[in-house]
């Protein structure tokens, strides 16, 4: 692509100043990252800076400016640690150790921001400010009783100081609301013209949940204070989160007038965009994009609005011109990722995701992108790790919570979404998906009491959503109640008619009714609306195997594996399908021929290795298995079923660790595969690894006895003798002929 003159100009500039710095002295560099700031130039202000701080890592200042500009970036999180830096080179500078304390405080280094505040106050006992930040991290840090202390000191220096009352009333949110609410009002009597002890007293009002009285507070502010920044700021949040944001855009432009950076301008464009008022956030960009610290932000805006407006040519030549003429700005290479990933392009938005990381290693937007890439190709793991990232850098991110719950359901970890969604109802009450998420964890667990709270109050709010209806027709079910979970099923079928799990919930209750015309109705039905669903193919399968129609079933099977050849499910009961008909050796020729037909497709090999598994060939099973992951090295149900034949006939345990690994990341939701791995473990000796999986599988499945064999040979491992005892009674009750029921004999009788 040819090079903008613009890019060529900046390109040549910056060799020049990189060659001049090579030359100037650090005090030219520090005088050029000055001029810079005052231009408000942050970004080439913080290379000065740096550059500055390589050349003489004893310049504490120089690190002082550097966070001041990195402040300036929004860049919170190194800001702090170069702060800190700075208040460790300059021990004596009280200004610099009340900075960095601050920073450090909001970016919760608790312990890093008590060292700066403890040196303030070997030097002067009676600052104020430095008993503040001593006992807000005390509090950080959880020592609530020293931090209230600390506080009441500081009260007792300047009984007069509005400010530490609210600071005092901020300590007690934890201890005791009442009390809280009295400091907040004793600031306001102490400085009655000012519009901050009220503004801090709407926090306290609007942590509690009590909107009215935040607004009426916020409000009173405002007539006694009304150019107050803060006060204006505050009313414009409480009206966009409210859902009233018309009544916000006063309170912004107010914001804006009296603090007309970039950062804040660009919010007030944002929120005239978010109105879909166009032509005002055009007026906004437009004079940013002029702006050295506004170009990038600007242009990538005002790119999507191009190519949303479906002129997506000049959207892509906008955003190229600004990474040409930019190439670290990571709001623009995301823009130019969103568009690739609406095109289909998702290596392309992948690679663009991560050079936006490399550009801005803070970036959550970034991490977001990338995360949802993960998720559609099956990455549980990158994902989850993303997410996790995301959450460190903002513990407050409900987004990020939500779907940790969501991944933590799949794998079966109905604790772990249980807690996600407990955060997330905490952080924010209103969150409806949290509380559905919260309603399935309990039902997982088979805590009803629970989970009947939670349908009560979802049904009261969101009672036509199709989930919440299955939801309450599943836990219908768990109380017997066939006749209103058949109602709850057939709301949320009416509610949304191509969802697999309520109609699932349907069929049980007719074949559980001896309707089984009924049964084939409907799943007949669904078929002919979806016809490739992989789901419903698999659940028409298991209705007609039920009916006694073998040969309908099979047929509906092997739709199932062409549809998804990587679920286990339809190889397994397709196998026995076979095995009951006595056709397995029609049906390894069938699929060996078929192999051969179709060298390329994971399928037949699969299938292959699951027939002569089925037939006690594991020999030669283990070849086919082989052969359908050199055909696909992340093929599932080969990775898992050669993992377990590896460590059931004492093979490479090393590559079966790897392969149950592999299963488990690309499907963690499936109880067989995580069963694998904890059995994997168990045959390497490692039965601490193995616990934790291996119950988790019972917890999901209680009447499979193979699964709390392979538990009770766990707990024997780890001599917990009455456990193992237990789990390998219960299997046998369950069955006395699964696999492995003989060894589970010959321990039981061991360890009595």
């Amino acid at each position: 692509m040819p090079v903008s003159v613009r890019g060529s100009r900046c390109a040549f500039l910056a060799i020049a100043l990189w060659t001049a710095a090579c030359s100037r002295s650090i005090d030219e560099v520090i005088a050029s990252g000055d001029a810079y700031a005052a231009e408000g130039r942050h970004r080439e202000a913080v290379l000065e800076f740096r550059t500055a701080a390589q050349q003489d890592p004893t310049r504490g200042h120089a690190f002082l400016k550097l966070g001041d500009a990195l402040m300036e970036l929004g860049d919170l999180q190194n800001a702090a640690l170069v702060y800190f830096r700075a208040s460790q080179l300059l021990p004596n500078d009280m200004d610099a150790q009340m900075k960095a304390g601050n920073m450090l405080l909001a970016g919760k280094m608790y312990t890093e921001a008590q060292i700066c505040a403890r040196r303030v106050l070997t030097v002067n006992p009676r600052s104020i400010p430095a008993q503040v930040l001593n006992a807000n991290a005390l509090a950080g840090m959880k020592r609530l009783d020293a931090a209230m202390l600390a506080i009441q000191q500081a009260i007792a220096l300047d009984p007069t100081r509005a400010s530490t009352y609210s600071d005092m009333g901020a300590l007690q949110l934890s201890l005791s609301p009442e009390e809280s609410e009295a400091n907040f009002r004793r600031a306001i009597e102490l400085d009655p013209e000012s519009g901050n002890p009220r503004v801090t007293l709407a926090s306290f009002y609007w942590a509690q949940g009590r909107v009215t009285d935040t607004e009426a507070e916020l409000k009173r502010a405002l007539d006694v204070d009304p150019e107050n920044v803060a006060v204006h700021r505050a009313l414009a949040t409480l009206y966009l989160s409210t859902g009233r944001a018309p009544l916000a855009e006063t309170h912004l432009r107010q914001f804006v007038e009296a603090t007309p950076t970039t950062p804040v301008r660009l919010m007030l464009a944002d929120y005239y965009l978010s109105l879909g008022r166009t032509g005002d956030a055009r007026t906004i960009l437009a004079a940013l994009e002029q702006a050295p610290d506004g170009f990038g932000e600007a242009r990538s805006r005002l790119a999507t609005l191009e190519y949303d407006a479906g002129r997506t040519d000049a959207a892509h030549a906008l955003i190229d011109d600004t990474i040409t003429t930019d190439p670290a700005h990571a709001r623009a290479i995301l823009t130019k990722a969103h568009f690739l990933l609406r095109e289909g392009d998702t290596e392309g938005a992948e690679e663009r995701a991560e050079a936006a990381l490399r550009a801005d290693p803070q970036s959550i937007v970034a991490r977001y992108l990338l995360a949802s890439i993960h998720v559609g190709r099956g990455d549980t793991p990158e994902a989850v790790q993303l997410y996790t990232d995301i959450i460190r850098i903002n513990p407050g991110s409900v987004a990020a919570k939500l779907e940790l719950a969501r991944i933590r359901l799949a794998m079966g970890d109905s604790e772990g979404a249980r807690e996600f969604s407990e955060e997330v109802t905490r952080d924010a009450p209103g969150s409806l998906q949290a509380q559905v998420f919260a309603f399935r964890a309990a039902i997982a667990q088979g805590d009803l009491p629970r989970a009947d709270r939670l349908a009560e109050a979802l049904l009261r709010v969101a009672g036509t959503r199709a989930d919440v209806l299955w939801l309450a027709g599943s836990l219908r079910l768990l109380h017997k109640d066939l006749g209103g979970a058949r109602t709850f099923f057939e709301r949320s079928l009416e509610a949304q008619p191509d969802v697999v799990e309520p109609l699932d919930g349907l069929i049980a209750i007719e074949l559980a009714s001896n309707n089984a015309t009924r049964a084939l109705e409907l799943i007949d039905g669904a078929l002919g609306r979806q016809p490739t669903h992989p789901a419903l193919l698999l659940l028409a399968a298991r209705v007609y195997t039920t009916t006694g129609d073998r040969p309908r079933a099979s047929e509906l099977l092997r739709r199932a594996i062409e549809a998804d050849p990587q679920n286990a499910a339809p190889y397994e009961q397709l196998a026995r399908n076979y095995a009951a008909d006595g056709q397995l050796d029609r049906a390894a020729a069938e699929f060996s021929a078929l192999a051969k037909k179709t060298p390329r497709a994971v399928g037949p090999p699969t299938m292959m290795g699951t027939i002569l598994q089925a037939q006690g060939k594991p020999f030669e099973a283990l070849r086919w298995y082989e052969e359908a992951l050199a055909i696909d090295d992340r093929a599932l149900v080969a990775a898992n079923n050669l993992a377990w034949l590896y460590a059931e006939l004492g093979g490479d345990l090393d590559a079966a660790l790897r392969l149950a690994t592999l299963a488990v990341e690309l499907t963690p939701g499936q109880i067989e595969v995580q069963d694998t791995l904890g059995w994997v473990y168990y045959k390497r000796g490692d039965f601490g690894q193995a616990l934790p999986i291996l119950r988790r599988c019972v917890e999901r499945d209680p009447d499979n006895p193979v699964y709390r064999y392979h538990l009770g040979l766990t707990y024997a491992g780890l001599d917990n003798l009455e456990l193992a005892k237990q789990s390998l009674s219960a299997a046998l009750k369950m069955s006395s002929d699964f696999p492995g029921a003989t060894n589970a004999r010959v321990v039981l009788s061991n360890l009595d």
